[in-house]
């Protein structure tokens, strides 16, 4: 109730426009496998704003379900687009890393 009163309520009008395009962006990357790990955590956290605000639904179902995703992360984005784009954007951002890694052996 308190995050309903001091939170959700003043600015009702944040959360209109999050929610709608926070569900679409959650939903579209799940179905198509794109940033799965991270949508999966922008899900919880969606789920739990739901469940602080008094609604219980099947939010703690939900919520569960995205649990097993999080910990199985290693092969939750294996298949779909993350199996294209993740390997080349950690070799783009780590790169430096890994040549620091191998010039020091």
């Amino acid at each position: 109730m308190v995050f309903l009163k001091n939170i959700a309520i003043p600015n009702i009008d944040v959360f209109n426009l999050l929610v709608p395009w926070g569900e679409l962006f959650v939903g579209v990357s799940l179905l198509i496998g794109c940033f799965t790990k991270t949508a999966v955590f922008f899900g919880i956290a969606m789920n739990f704003s739901y469940m602080f605000s008094g609604t219980t639904s099947t939010n703690p179902q939900l919520v569960l379900l995205s649990m097993f995703i999080l910990v199985s992360a290693m092969n939750a984005g294996r298949y779909g687009v993350d199996g294209l784009i993740m390997p080349t954007l950690k070799e783009k951002l780590f790169a430096k890393k890994t040549r620091e890694i191998k010039n020091a052996a």
